[in-house]
Formats: C-alpha cells, structure tokens, sequence
C-alpha cells in the first residue's frame, strides 16, 4: 500500500463519518419534532400537578365526611364501566 492509497482510504473514511454525522442530525431533528406534542403535554401536567394533588387531597376529604356520595359515585362508575365493556365486546364481535 502507497502513500496515495492510505490518503484516498483516508478520505474514504471521512466521506462516511461525514454522511453518518449529517444522516444523526437529521434523524436526532426529526425525533424532536415527533416528541414535541409529548413534551409539552408532559410540561403541563408538571405545571398543574401541585393543584392536582390539593384538589384530590381536598376530594378525598369531602368523601370521607360524606360516606353515601362515595358509594354512590363507586356504584355510578361501575355501572358506567360495565356499559364500556359490554359495548365495546358487542362492537368486536362486529
């Protein structure tokens, strides 16, 4: 091997770690762009979370003051999750 191989192999070899460099910036560019919605649906729950956790700090509260509303809701839900699955096996089937 002479001089002149080892410089084109050498110029080879940057050529691809050229592509590969520009091929991982267009693929890291269009990661961001298909997470964004995700980040930012993730930054507000991160924003409102501390209300979340006073309102359902206050709900538990009331519920336990009011033990028939609890067992009403408890009853509603079920009933209301039950409808769900009945609907969604009839619609299936189809």
């Amino acid at each position: 091997m002479n001089l002149y191989d080892d410089k084109n192999h050498n110029n080879q070899l940057l050529c691809t770690i050229q592509q590969q460099r520009i091929k991982l910036a267009t693929e890291c560019n269009e990661l961001i762009t298909a997470c964004k919605k995700y980040e930012h649906l993730f930054y507000q729950l991160l924003k409102i979370r501390y209300t979340l956790i006073i309102l359902s700090s206050m709900i538990t509260i009331f519920l336990v003051r009011h033990p028939r509303l609890l067992i009403r809701l408890s009853k509603k839900s079920f009933a209301i999750w039950k409808i769900y699955k009945t609907a969604r096996n009839f619609l299936m089937k189809k």
